[in-house]
């Protein structure tokens, strides 16, 4: 008898409409693929008769017509959330707070009088940089010149 109602799509949809308006849609979302597992289980454990294996199929493919038509709904409730959480995030007074607060006026500061002093290490650095070096004992051409790869190591790139 309970296998019979496992199988019977008016249940199964009778179910889901009662628990629409109480439960999260994400919660109906995750019951409905735990069922289908249920199901696959039941399947592959061969519990069903011969002739509830069909039956068993066809609802497993009806609960995932249900969980694609619920899609919808869970991103909806998602931004629900997500714009309460924004909304609680940041308030005014806190910004009103960080604006006023010494690192920001710090920080300004820099922002409004750049330093306007040139370093020449900084050139020289930049200058300097070391070119990519090749792998050890692998990388060297049959003339002896180094060969330098590039991320993808199937392909290689020459440098001289």
């Amino acid at each position: 008898m309970a296998v019979k109602t496992l199988l019977d799509r008016k249940a199964i949809n009778e179910c889901m409409t009662e628990h629409l308006d109480q439960m999260a849609p994400g919660s109906l979302l995750s019951s409905l693929g735990s069922l289908t597992r249920f199901l696959e289980f039941l399947i592959d454990t061969e519990v069903f008769r011969q002739e509830d294996m069909e039956p068993a199929r066809r609802m497993i493919e009806h609960i995932k017509v249900l969980r694609k038509g619920m899609k919808k709904r869970v991103q909806q409730r998602r931004t629900v959330i997500q714009t309460e959480e924004i909304q609680t995030m940041i308030r005014p007074s806190d910004m009103a707070e960080f604006l006023n607060c010494p690192a920001v006026s710090e920080i300004k500061e820099k922002a409004l009088n750049p330093r306007m002093e040139v370093v020449p290490a900084d050139f020289f650095d930049v200058r300097d940089f070391p070119p990519p070096t090749p792998y050890p004992n692998k990388c060297t051409e049959a003339d002896g010149s180094p060969q330098y790869h590039t991320k993808d190591h199937r392909k290689s790139t020459h440098y001289i």
